[in-house]
Formats: C-alpha cells, sequence, structure tokens
C-alpha cells in the first residue's frame, strides 16, 4: 500500500493565471480517426496555429496522432484537442478502466483522466498504461477519509488497486483532482512499468541498502517523488505561460529537488510509513539520487515523452539552492 497526502503543489489559479488565449479555431471529430482542425487559435502573447490557407481550409487528424504526439507544443496541443469530447479521448486511450464499489465519482474521474489525456502526451500514455494494466479504480466515498491511497497487486485486485478520497477528487477544483488522479495513477507507473524493480534491483548491488530492517524501505519512499512527476507536471502544464520560474512550484519540476526535501524535511507520516525514522536512511540519499538520474529516470523520459524535460534529470543546484525553503 503506497500512501499519497497531499503530495504534490496544489497551486493557485490566481497566484499563477494564464493569459486567456484568442481562439477562431474550431476542432471537430466524427470519431478518434477522422478529426478537423480549422480556423486559427491565437494566444496573447501573439502565438498562433492555423489550418491550411490561412485557417480556410482545414487540417485532419486521427486524434491518437495528437494525444500521442511527444513533440507537440503544449500550447498547440490545448488548441487541438479544445473541445473534443471525453468519450472519444477515453476511447482513443484504450478500454474503460476498472471501477469498483460505488458508482460515485466515476463520471469525475473518467473526465478527469480525459482531461490529463488532451493537456500532455506524459499524462496520455499515463492514463493508457494505467488501464491497460487493469488497475482498478474506486472513491472512498467517506469525507472523514483525506488521503487517498495505491495498493500493489494482491488478493483479488492483483493487478492493484488506487482509492481515491473523495475530499481530494470530488470536493476541490478540477485542478486539484487532476493532480491527485496523476499522482496515484503515477504509483501504478512505478509498480507495473518495473520502475521499483529496477529501483530494487540497484539497490541491492549497493550493500545493504535494500536491507529494510537497517535502512528502510528507501524504494518505497522514492516511489512518492516518483508520482509527484506526473503529478507536478499536470498542475504546471496548465500554467505554462507562468514566469516566475524561481518559485518552489517550478523547483519541484526537479526530481531530485523532491528527493531532497523528503530528506530534508522529512514527512512524519511518509517516513513513518517507510520505515525511514532512524538516522541510517539518510545515508541511502545520494545513493538514490544517482539511481533515479542514471537508472530510472532516462527510461521514463524515453516511454513518458519526457526527453526534451529540463527539469527531471536536473541537479538541485540548477534551479535552487540546497538551503532554500519553500514558501510561497
Amino acid at each position: 500500500m503506497l500512501s499519497s497526502h497531499l503530495a504534490f503543489a496544489l497551486l493557485s489559479a490566481m497566484a499563477m493565471a494564464s493569459p486567456v488565449p484568442q481562439k477562431r479555431a474550431e476542432t471537430t471529430c466524427t470519431d478518434i480517426n477522422h478529426c478537423e482542425f480549422k480556423g486559427c487559435w491565437t494566444e496573447m502573447d501573439g502565438q498562433s496555429w492555423c489550418s491550411p490557407d490561412d485557417g480556410n481550409t482545414a487540417s485532419t487528424f486521427s486524434l491518437n496522432e495528437i494525444l500521442f504526439d511527444t513533440g507537440m507544443d503544449l500550447k498547440k496541443r490545448k488548441a487541438y484537442t479544445e473541445g473534443i469530447p471525453s468519450s472519444l479521448v477515453l476511447e482513443a486511450i484504450g478500454r474503460s478502466p476498472t471501477f469498483t464499489g460505488g458508482a460515485e465519482g466515476t463520471g469525475s474521474i473518467l473526465n478527469t483522466m480525459s482531461l490529463l489525456a488532451k493537456l500532455s502526451a506524459t499524462h496520455a500514455i499515463e492514463m493508457r498504461n494505467v488501464i491497460s494494466w487493469g488497475v482498478e479504480i474506486g472513491v472512498e466515498s467517506d469525507r472523514s477519509v483525506t488521503s487517498s491511497f495505491y495498493y500493489t497487486g494482491e488478493g483479488s485486485a492483483k493487478n492493484g488497486k488506487i482509492v481515491f478520497s473523495a475530499s481530494n477528487v470530488l470536493d476541490g477544483s478540477q485542478e486539484q483532482s487532476m493532480g491527485f488522479v496523476a499522482h496515484e495513477m503515477g504509483h501504478a507507473v512505478f509498480d507495473h512499468g518495473g520502475y521499483s524493480a529496477d529501483l530494487q534491483n540497484s539497490l541491492s548491488g549497493q550493500g545493504d541498502l535494500a536491507n529494510q530492517d537497517i535502512y528502510g524501505n528507501l524504494a518505497g519512499m522514492v516511489n512518492e517523488p516518483f508520482a509527484g512527476i506526473f503529478a507536478q507536471r499536470s498542475t504546471l502544464y496548465q500554467h505554462i505561460d507562468n514566469p516566475d520560474k524561481s518559485k518552489c512550484y517550478w523547483n519541484r519540476l526537479v526530481w531530485s529537488w523532491d528527493v531532497n526535501s523528503l530528506f530534508r524535511t522529512p514527512d512524519e507520516g511518509y517516513w513513518k510509513y517507510y520505515g525511514l525514522h532512524n538516522p541510517k536512511s539518510y545515508e541511502g540519499f545520494q545513493p538514490l539520487l544517482d539511481i533515479g538520474v542514471n537508472v530510472l529516470l532516462p527510461r521514463l523520459a524515453e516511454e513518458y515523452g519526457l526527453t526534451n524535460d529540463p527539469y527531471l534529470r536536473a541537479g538541485i543546484e540548477a534551479y535552487v539552492s540546497k538551503d532554500a525553503e519553500c514558501k510561497d
């Protein structure tokens, strides 16, 4: 079982308001294989995308071409996917997810998955893979439960199971819901994608670091910032025009910064859960960073469209002082 408290930055849309684009274009789809984009979409900064003949002739494409295009500009992607119904997006990324329990929240989760898939290729690949792995999805209706969880495959839920807190995904903003869904499904990527196994194998090659009795569950703890890779990008990609990249919001896109923050200012809940409340655990910090940057992240970048992401494998010093505190 992998716990997820508020493990990613919940950003204020007011504080990071993006310019409103001037739209004179429309995308229509008869099915996932036949879509048209016609007209021009112009951003407030002057960037624009037009279909042929200055917007008078439609561009044709399949929905999969757009959703899984890892090289497409995020703003252009937004222009092309605006208005495409969630039903078509879900059809394009695969069969319907496996829902368990009551019906509450099913429609909301499906809509959130669709929005994430439209947001970036990284999230579209994440949604597609989680569906294909058959990970079960449910919503805990008890509002007193304030954490969402991913359970590794065991028992009847052999493919793994995500249980979302209603307060996380139903009662807050759409942006918050997208962050939680991206985060918990990031845990499924860590599990089913083989990243957990790669990390354990790498730790096993470094003395006793894989011995949980001595160091605690270092691999389990790394799962949190790993899932944060998806959650934090879901938020920041919605505010891609925010110019202040010195803020901690942007620093958190750096995986090593996220790991660093867990070691420097340990989250009590995480540390107790993963058994890291002893001085020996700190000895695993640098080896974990090295394994992440050299083993886990290159494959993640290749498989999830992050090869051109300037933050993913950056060192902490590239964006923030090791002694800096996140106060914003």
